[in-house]
């Protein structure tokens, strides 16, 4: 490959470049952890491109020196300052508020692209990396990001989601703009992210991300704050490390709604396992601080000998309050069926219940929400407790009924009022 070094002194102050050191051009230096993200512009067709240094986002520990051009676009031609970029050439990062793409005349291409190798200020490549154009026919509006609030404890990882809406409904990805000080980020897939706080530290903490759409438009930077708290509850769980449902898990504990089994001194919630019918009535009762009668012995339903004995006054007084209806068996009888698992679905109608949500409309909901459950979907969903993902017809598990009734506390501590 020819390396061309494009000299500023050719060319006016608004263009490029400056000489690199041989070593940045010719190291052989194994590839180093510092990589330059994706670029993705767009701009309308016939129109040229213009770029920034801020396009070229490096990731890891390193910065960038310069640019060579590997590859150049077959749908129109790259110069920086005016003057004609060929392939090999190495552009430095203080002269790209220079480079431009200009399409070909003749060109009706919906994209375009080119490629190169960044250059770190250590003397290290980092690997070929792309420039993705798109050569619009209409303009496409940027998304807007939301701010966001969330706590955790201390230890604890958090699960939550990026919000942002696009004007098109374009797929959005997102990516950090500056980092937390107190935690890392990992960002997964669907807008998810895990904020993890570093060992023992509590207190404020802040990070700040944008949401981009398929076409390369960015969001103004939208911020995440986020509070790290000591627990007040001594209870940890040894099953949980890294598991989304943590904080909830050790939220109910704090609330005194639910708190998992001891064994040999140590606290196991089993997120996985799935959750009865019984145990979630009276999880949903706890954490929305529903009186439970005493002295029950008979809960009116026909299969009250299988109810186990600690369950009764939930199930009793949940029946009392139309918090649960049962079903009918083969023969017709009224039962509630305490040890079966419970679905999301059901669950979902028992909290909607118990949190009392203005009906929205159903249609916002999954399409396979069963009809007797499709109100109590979209209302839960509406309100941020259900995950609009949700398998409505799936068994919930405890992990998933943490973080449902861990959502519906906070609900309820922003309401004004009582759930009833």
């Amino acid at each position: 490959m020819r390396i061309r070094i494009l000299i500023a002194a050719a060319l006016t102050a608004a263009a490029l470049t400056a000489a690199l050191p041989a070593s940045a051009l010719f190291s052989d230096q194994e590839e180093s952890s510092p990589a330059v993200l994706d670029v993705v512009k767009n701009g309308m067709a016939a129109q040229s491109i213009d770029f920034q240094s801020s396009d070229f986002v490096v990731e890891g520990d390193g910065a960038l020196d310069a640019i060579v051009i590997t590859r150049l676009p077959e749908e129109g031609v790259l110069t920086v300052g005016g003057q004609m970029v060929g392939e090999g050439d190495v552009i430095a990062i203080s002269a790209v508020d220079g480079l431009r793409f200009t399409p070909a005349a003749a060109s009706e291409a919906a994209e375009s692209g080119f490629r190169f190798q960044p250059v770190f200020a250590d003397g290290s490549q980092g690997e070929e990396t792309g420039v993705e154009l798109h050569l619009l026919k209409e303009a496409n509006g940027a998304p807007v990001a939301e701010n966001l609030e969330l706590t955790t404890y201390k230890n604890v990882a958090v699960t939550d989601r990026f919000s942002a809406v696009d004007p098109e409904g374009d797929l959005l990805t997102y990516r950090l703009v500056k980092k937390p000080a107190r935690g890392s980020v990992t960002i997964g897939e669907d807008g998810q992210f895990v904020y993890t706080p570093y060992e023992n530290k509590t207190g404020k903490d802040s990070f700040t991300y944008i949401a981009m759409d398929t076409v390369g438009n960015a969001s103004d930077p939208a911020t995440v704050k986020v509070k790290i708290e000591k627990p007040d509850t001594k209870v940890t769980y040894a099953d949980l490390d890294g598991h989304p449902a943590h904080k909830a898990a050790i939220r109910l504990a704090e609330e005194g709604v639910f708190v998992g089994e001891c064994m040999g001194g140590a606290y196991i919630f089993q997120p996985d396992a799935a959750i009865t019918r019984s145990e979630f009535v009276a999880m949903a009762m706890n954490a929305a601080g529903v009186d439970t009668l005493e002295g029950v012995t008979r809960t009116g339903f026909a299969d009250d000998d299988s109810i186990p004995t600690w369950a009764k006054p939930y199930v009793s007084s949940a029946l009392k309050c139309g918090l649960v209806q049962g079903t009918a068996d083969e023969e017709g009888k009224v039962v509630f069926r305490a040890e079966d698992s419970i679905t999301t679905a059901e669950a979902a109608v028992l909290l909607d219940r118990v949190l009392s949500v203005t009906d929205v409309d159903a249609q916002t909901f999954a399409a396979d929400a069963p009809a007797w459950a499709a109100q109590s979907a979209a209302n839960l969903s509406t309100c941020g407790v259900l995950p609009a993902d949700a398998g409505l017809t799936e068994t919930l598990t405890r992990g998933e009924a943490a973080e449902l009734l861990c959502a519906a506390l906070d609900l309820m501590d922003s309401r004004d009022t009582g759930w009833f």
